[in-house]
C-alpha cells in the first residue's frame, strides 16, 4: 500500500516536471530539439511502468493496454523517423509545420499522465458487495436478437455493404441517412447484447450464454470485413472479448501482445479488401500505416490553428453530441465541417496547408480535439475526467452493476479507436445503448 503511494507521488512529480517544461519551453520551434523529444518519450515510458506497477493487474486484454499502445504510435512514433526519407511517406506527403513537434510531443505526454492519475483515482465505495447480484434473474435478450436479426436484412437489402465498398474504392455511390442510422443502430444493439449475454452469466454461473446471437453478430463482422470495414467489427469484437477477459478468464501480457501482433496482421489483410487487390501492396501498407501516423499530423494542425485563430471552445466537439438525436444537425441546418474536429481539420489543411492533393478525410485524434476546443488546460482537465470516467465505469461492471456493464464495455470496444477520434466520440453510443438496455430490461421482465 505504501509502495503504490509512492509511486503514485512519483506520477504527480513527473506530471509537473513536463508540465513546467511545456510552460517553459517555446510552443513554436524551427529547429527539432531531438532531447526534448527523447525526454517526453522517457517519461512516457517510466510513467506507463509506474502506472501498471501501482495497478498491479492480472488481466492485459483491456482499455488500457490497447489505448496505451496506440497512444504511443500516434503521439510519438512518426517522429523518430523525421528527417528520414521515411518521414513524408508516413503522412502520405501530407505536409504541416514542423515547428510543432516538440510541444506536440509534451502534449501528448502531458495528456497521458493526466489520464494515469484519472485512473488512480479511487472513489470511496467504489468496491462494494455483489452477493446480491449474484443468482438473480437474468436479462431476456430474445426481443433484441429479433430486431438484430430484421435490421441486419433490412441494411444489406438496403445496400450498406455497397456503400463501404464503394467508399473505398472511392466510387460514386448515392446512400440515404438511413442506412448508416440503421448501421449504427445494429452496432449498439449487438454491443447490449453481448453485455447482457455476459452479465448475466456473470451473475448466474447456470445461465446458458445463447452462442447463436454471438455468432449472428460475428458473421455480421465477417461481412463488414470482406468488404473492407475493419472499425465496426474491430468494436464488436474488442467489446466481446475485453468483457469475457475482464468477468472470466485473465489474459497475460505476453498473449496479449501476440493477440495484437495477429491483430495486425488481420487488419492489414483485410485493408487489401479495400483495394479490391487494385493496388500495389507497398501502397495498401502505406494506408495502413496512416491509420496512426497520419493521425499525429492532427495535433501540429490543430496547435498551428489555435496559434493564429484561437480555440473553438467546443463548437468542434459537438458533432457526437448533436448525433444522439438522429439528423439534428440537419434539422438546425449547422455546417457539419465545423462540429467535429476531424472535419474541421481535415477542412483547414486542404484551405490553407494543401493543395492540388486529391480530397481524403485525415481523421484527428484525442489530443488534437480537446486541444483545439480549450488548449493545453483542457488536456489535462479532460484526460484526467476521461481517466475517472474509464475507472467509474469499470469499479461498476466490477459490482456487477447492469447500466455500468454495458459503458463499461462500450469503451472496451473503443480501446483500439478512442486516441484516433475526438474525446466525445463514443457520447451517442453510450446513450443508445444505455436508452436500448433499458427499455429491454423493463419490457421483457
Amino acid at each position: 500500500m505504501y509502495l503504490k503511494i509512492h509511486l503514485k507521488n512519483i506520477l504527480i512529480i513527473l506530471w509537473i516536471i513536463v508540465l513546467l517544461s511545456y510552460t517553459i519551453r517555446p510552443l513554436y520551434s524551427p529547429i527539432m530539439n531531438w532531447y526534448a523529444f527523447y525526454f517526453d518519450v522517457f517519461i512516457f515510458f517510466l510513467s506507463t511502468f509506474l502506472y501498471y506497477r501501482i495497478n498491479n493487474r492480472s488481466n492485459y486484454f483491456d482499455f488500457d493496454t490497447l489505448f496505451i499502445i496506440l497512444f504511443f504510435f500516434v503521439g510519438y512514433f512518426a517522429t523518430f523517423f523525421a528527417n528520414s526519407e521515411i518521414y513524408p511517406y508516413l503522412f502520405l506527403h501530407f505536409t504541416f509545420d514542423e515547428g510543432y513537434i516538440n510541444s506536440g510531443a509534451t502534449l501528448f505526454t502531458i495528456g497521458i499522465l493526466s489520464y494515469y492519475l484519472g485512473r488512480l483515482s479511487f472513489y470511496k465505495g467504489l468496491r462494494q458487495d455483489i452477493s446480491n447480484h449474484l443468482a438473480c434473474n437474468s436479462i431476456s435478450t430474445n426481443t433484441l436478437t429479433t430486431i438484430l436479426s430484421l435490421l441486419i436484412v433490412s441494411y444489406l437489402l438496403m445496400g450498406g455493404l455497397n456503400y463501404y465498398k464503394n467508399l473505398y474504392l472511392d466510387n460514386a455511390y448515392t446512400y440515404n441517412g438511413i442506412t448508416i442510422q440503421i448501421g449504427i443502430l445494429i452496432q449498439v444493439i449487438s454491443i447490449v447484447i453481448i453485455s447482457t449475454e455476459l452479465y448475466n452469466y456473470k451473475i448466474n454461473p447456470k445461465y446458458k450464454i445463447k452462442l447463436w446471437k454471438i455468432i449472428l453478430i460475428f458473421l455480421y463482422c465477417l461481412l463488414l470485413l470482406f468488404v473492407g470495414n475493419r472499425t465496426i467489427p474491430s468494436f464488436l469484437i474488442l467489446a466481446f472479448l475485453g468483457l469475457y477477459t475482464f468477468y472470466f478468464k485473465r489474459i497475460k501480457l505476453f498473449y496479449m501482445l501476440t493477440f495484437i501482433a495477429i491483430a495486425f496482421i488481420a487488419m492489414y489483410v483485410f485493408s487489401l479488401l479495400r483495394s479490391d487487390y487494385e493496388i500495389s501492396l507497398v501502397s495498401n501498407a502505406a494506408v495502413f500505416t496512416k491509420d496512426m501516423t497520419v493521425n499525429t499530423r492532427n495535433t501540429y494542425v490543430a496547435m498551428e490553428y489555435v496559434s493564429k485563430n484561437g480555440l473553438t471552445y467546443g463548437r468542434t466537439m459537438l458533432s457526437e453530441p448533436l448525433g444522439i438525436i438522429p439528423f439534428l444537425s440537419s434539422i438546425l441546418q449547422y455546417n457539419n465541417t465545423e462540429l467535429s474536429s476531424a472535419s474541421f481539420l481535415t477542412d483547414y489543411s486542404y484551405t490553407y496547408i494543401i493543395s492540388n492533393r486529391e480530397f481524403i478525410g485525415l481523421g484527428t485524434n484525442i489530443i488534437a480535439d480537446i486541444y483545439l476546443s480549450f488548449g493545453g488546460i483542457g488536456v489535462i482537465v479532460l484526460m484526467y475526467l476521461l481517466g475517472k470516467f474509464v475507472t467509474w465505469a469499470m469499479f461498476g461492471a466490477q459490482n456487477l452493476h447492469y447500466y455500468s456493464t454495458i459503458v463499461f464495455t462500450i469503451i472496451l470496444s473503443y480501446g483500439a479507436y478512442w486516441i484516433r477520434t475526438g474525446l466525445l466520440h463514443p457520447a451517442r453510443t453510450i446513450v443508445w445503448a444505455l436508452l436500448i438496455a433499458y427499455l429491454n430490461k423493463k419490457l421483457t421482465k
